[in-house]
Parts: structure tokens; C-alpha cells; sequence
């Protein structure tokens, strides 16, 4: 607090601090019995001494606070100096550096430190919260991530069924045609259910929604995924939309089809060892897997629909005869079977059975469909989520930076504020300290 003859000013920041007495108060020199470092407030002769007094330069008192910038968040560049009005390079006095322009110069500086310090404070609060954000962020697009892989298995299976079920249309076709060619549409039957096949187990078992099925249960594929920040897991239970079976024979055996290469194996058991079967030409012997072809390896002799019971003939080497097996057929998928079950389409009652097992396929694959629809539902929610979730962290990001530069912004402000009241209260006592010289000046010149 500074006490004048008119009245009493008082600084708002104690910029002095650490300052010596003799920088915190006026110099007075004897000389003539006056101070001849006190000026007038408007510049005119002093009457004790006979020279002129310099006015306080209001304008460039912070001069060296020009360098203090303020980052702008949005931006990262550089704005003007936060007291822009004080930024013209002329000296603070027109004479010699006196006390008092050494105590401006001080006050400037520790106003500059404390800004710097309180502008570091502020974008050290900012990054710690943005650091945070950015880390649940990341979280949260890795989950999205996850869920966007499942989105991609919903779609393939979708397109897997709409091929499946132009396999089925075209299958019609060849059908029809296998009355006038049943060798050839026979084969190209058989080779259109092994696209079909191909079809439910293009894709691997973390995306498969219609094939990838379990091969000693068949129990569909399931598909997994993240769908939160914490141990939640979405399951997407698929389907199949292929057609696979196998025959369990009466001898405790079981044969087994390779349905994209047209043939019927015969193994010990269930992931078994494959059979062999020994075969003669002439006078060579040899061991061969005991495996038959669709084309002229099997001969459908009887199957009864409601037993499941089955009979057919094998044959593996065409020069022996063709071997009998019984057993059980075990169906899963959308229920066609090889041309052979249908007489190899060469007759009318066969080419009938096999409309009718691409009629039910066809309601089979309906409903592959409406479990890849469900899967689609459920995907696109988990989605909207993450979305949501991940456009709140953008908004509170925003907000984080919105603070972040109005407390900047504030900062500049009450420091501008600040400093300016304090060149205010030098300047008034810089022209009070002339009004008690010109007082003792006055009372000197009448004595």
C-alpha cells in the first residue's frame, strides 16, 4: 500500500516481491535539496533545479512482456503477445535507466514468469485429461474393431446364402435336363452341391456364420466378439447352409464324404484312420484307401426315411465286385444328398425325389437366413454403442479444449489487467513524489 498526499493506491499483484527497500521506494538524491530523479506529470521545468522532468512512458512499461505468447489449442500456433497494446519497442525512458524503470523492468519480468507458470499449470491439466480421454478412446476403437469383424462375417454369410440359393435355382435346371443327358447333369449336380459346400465354408471360424460346423456333433459355429470396455462378449450363433452326411456302418465303421471332391471314404471311426482295401492287377498288388467315387462308385440299393437305414453297393476297384454296406445315415445342413442317392437322376422317380430335396433345402436355407438376420440385429446394436460411447469422448474432448482455452484466455485477460492497474499506481506516484517537490521547491524559493 502506497500512501500519496491525495489519497491511497493500491497494487492488485504483488509483483514486488523479493525486491529490495531501496527498489521498492522512490530514490531521492540531495543535490539542490531536491530529487532530481522525480519528473513532473506533464514534463515542465522543476522549479528547484531547472531541469526538465521526463513523464512516465505509460505505453511501453511492458515492453518485455511482448514475448509472452498464448498457444491456441485448437490450432497449436502462435497468437499475438497477451498484452498486445504493449508491444512498441521504444525505450521505457528517454533518459539513462533510472531506479524506477530498473523496478518496471523487475515487475515485468515476474509478471511474465508468473504467466508462464500459470499457462504451463493450465496445458498440463489439459493434457493429463486428454491423455485419459485418448486411452478410453483407443479402448473403445479396438472394441469397435471387434464388433466391425463380426459385421464382416454377417455380411459374407449373407452373400454365401443368396449364392447357395442360385446353386438351388440352377440345380432345378439340371434336373429337368438329366432326362435326356443323366450322365453329365448328374455331374454337374454333384459339382453344384460342392459349390454350395464351398459356399458355407469359405470363411474361417472366428467369422463363419453358416458353415465351419463342428465335424463329430455338428454343432454350428459360434462367433465371439468384445462388445464393451469391461469382460462383455456378444455370441453369434450361426447356422449351416452346406449339406454333409455320413454312414454308420453296422459294423461299428463309418464312411465319411470329402464333398468337394465327390467321394465316400471309409474310416475305423469317427476321426478314425482312413480303410484300405487291397487291389490286384495281374500280378501287382497294391493298398489304395478304401475310397469310392460319386461318378461310378456307389449304387444307392434301399434307404428307408423313417429308420434312417440305408444300404448301398461300394465298389473301389472296377475290376472286383462291388462291396455291400449297411448302416445308418446321419444327415445336418439343408438335407441335399449326391446324385447317387437320386438313381444318378436316371429315372423319373429319381428326378422327382431330387425336386423334392431341393424344395425342402431351399426352406432349409430360409432358415441359415434368419439366423444371419439375428446376428445382423444384434451387430448393428453393439455398434450404435460403441458409436455413442465414442462420440461422448469426442464431445468431452471438445469440452476439455473449450476449458482449456477460456482459462487461457482468462489468464491473458486478468493479467493484462493486473499489469495495467500497476503502471497506473507507478505512474500516480510518480506524480505524487513531483508534487511534494514542487511543494519543498516553492516553500525553499519563499524562504
Amino acid at each position: 500500500m502506497v500512501s500519496g498526499v491525495s489519497g491511497t493506491s493500491s497494487f492488485p499483484l504483488d509483483f514486488s516481491a523479493g525486491l529490495s527497500a531501496a527498489q521498492q521506494r522512490p530514490a531521492t538524491n540531495t543535490g539542490s535539496g531536491a530529487n532530481t530523479n522525480s519528473n513532473t506529470s506533464n514534463g515542465t521545468p522543476n522549479s528547484a533545479t531547472g531541469t526538465t522532468q521526463q513523464p512516465v512512458n505509460s505505453s511501453s512499461i511492458l515492453a518485455d512482456l511482448a514475448s509472452i505468447q498464448n498457444p491456441n489449442l485448437a490450432s497449436g500456433q502462435s497468437s499475438g503477445s497477451v498484452l498486445g497494446a504493449y508491444t512498441n519497442d521504444s525505450s521505457l525512458f528517454a533518459a539513462p535507466q533510472t531506479q524506477q524503470s530498473q523496478l518496471l523492468t523487475q515487475i515485468a519480468n515476474t509478471a511474465k514468469k508468473r504467466f508462464g507458470d500459470a499457462q504451463t499449470q493450465i496445458s498440463a491439466t489439459y493434457k493429463q485429461a486428454s491423455d485419459n480421454i485418448t486411452a478410453v478412446v483407443n479402448q473403445w476403437i479396438s472394441v469397435k474393431a471387434s464388433i466391425n469383424n463380426a459385421m464382416a462375417g454377417v455380411t459374407q454369410g449373407q452373400t454365401s446364402i443368396t449364392n447357395a440359393n442360385n446353386t438351388l435355382l440352377d440345380m432345378r435346371g439340371i434336373v429337368s435336363n438329366a432326362a435326356q443327358a443323366p450322365v453329365s447333369n448328374a455331374k454337374a449336380f454333384d459339382s453344384d452341391l460342392a459349390s454350395i459346400n464351398q459356399q458355407a465354408d469359405r470363411l474361417g471360424p472366428a467369422l463363419n456364420l453358416v458353415g465351419s460346423i463342428n465335424p463329430v456333433d455338428w454343432t454350428p459355429n459360434q462367433v465371439q466378439y468384445r462388445n464393451n470396455l469391461g469382460t462383455g462378449v456378444t455370441t453369434l450363433n450361426g447356422g449351416y447352409i452346406g449339406s454333409t452326411y455320413r454312414i454308420m456302418a453296422s459294423d461299428g465303421t463309418v464312411w465319411v464324404p470329402d464333398t468337394q471332391a465327390n467321394t465316400l471314404t471309409h474310416y475305423s471311426e469317427l476321426q478314425g484312420v482312413p480303410q484300405k482295401v487291397t487291389v490286384t492287377d495281374g500280378t501287382n498288388t497294391a493298398q489304395i484307401p478304401e475310397t469310392a467315387s460319386y461318378q461310378n462308385g456307389i449304387q444307392l440299393v434301399s434307404y428307408d426315411p423313417n429308420t434312417q437305414a440305408i444300404k448301398l453297393q461300394i465298389t473301389i476297384n472296377p475290376a472286383d465286385p462291388p462291396t455291400t454296406v449297411t448302416g445308418t445315415l446321419q444327415q445336418t445342413g439343408i438335407g441335399l444328398m449326391p446324385a447317387w442317392f437320386y438313381g444318378g437322376l436316371t429315372t423319373t422317380a429319381g428326378r422327382q425325389q431330387a425336386f423334392q430335396a431341393i424344395n425342402e433345402a431351399q426352406a432349409r436355407l430360409s432358415l441359415g437366413g434368419t439366423a444371419v438376420q439375428v446376428a445382423a440385429n444384434v451387430t448393428a446394436t453393439d455398434q450404435k454403442n460403441a458409436d455413442n460411447a465414442l462420440n461422448a469422448l469426442n464431445a468431452k474432448s471438445a469440452d476439455a479444449q473449450g476449458t482449456q482455452l477460456k482459462a487461457l484466455q482468462d489468464l491473458q485477460t486478468k493479467y493484462t489487467q493486473q499489469v495495467q492497474a500497476m503502471q497506473n499506481n507507478l505512474n500516480q506516484l510518480s506524480s505524487q513524489q513531483q508534487n511534494y517537490i514542487d511543494a519543498f521547491a516553492s516553500q525553499i524559493s519563499d524562504d
